[in-house]
């Protein structure tokens, strides 16, 4: 992953205790978990039409909950 400079962050499931969690048994393999702990969406493979529904998913579910305020550089002197 290092080599890909993607712009997210990957966690590495050593013992394989997450992928069992949520049912994970190929490679690669999507699940998105919502604020609740639940899936809220998954997907085995990569297939680029579903690209528009795992993006719906994650803004609904950002929209679902309160992101912290960023800090505004304006008048911090």
């Amino acid at each position: 992953m290092a080599g890909q400079q993607v712009a997210f962050e990957s966690l590495f499931d050593k013992g394989g205790a997450a992928a069992s969690s949520y049912g994970v048994r190929s490679i690669p393999s999507t699940v998105i978990v919502g604020p609740d702990g639940k899936v809220a969406y998954s997907m085995i493979g990569f297939d680029p039409r579903k690209v528009e529904d795992l993006k719906a998913t994650i803004e609904g579910l950002l929209a679902e909950v309160e992101l912290p305020e960023e800090k505004s550089s304006e008048g911090s002197m």
